[in-house]
């Protein structure tokens, strides 16, 4: 194992348990805070090489936690759950209108 996995190795062993709490208060659930912290730490040992010498690698990762969970809540928002279908189609600005398709322009 090299200098740099074991540094890593060690960070997420100290690291992992407050990194797992800032992502439940977050996003609320424990399932969504355990793939906040694993993509943040798989993305986190892609840069460990550039944050080796940084002054605080934490804070790369917190601010990796946030803008997961921001990316996700804007994904998770732009869905609209109903409870019954509409009889017909809803134009929606930005998408093409009812019953035309992205693809009829071509």
């Amino acid at each position: 194992m090299s200098d740099h996995d074991e540094r890593f190795a060690e960070f997420v062993r100290s690291r992992a348990p407050s990194l797992y709490r800032y992502a439940y208060l977050l996003a609320g659930s424990t399932a969504d805070a355990d793939d906040l912290v694993q993509e943040a730490l798989i993305r986190l040992r892609g840069a460990w090489p550039r944050l080796r010498n940084a002054d605080d690698p934490v804070r790369y990762a917190r601010t990796t936690v946030a803008r997961l969970h921001v990316s996700v809540w804007r994904r998770h928002r732009r869905e609209a759950v109903v409870r019954e279908l509409p009889d017909a189609a809803v134009d929606e600005p930005g998408y093409p209108p009812a019953g035309r398709s992205a693809m009829a322009k071509q």
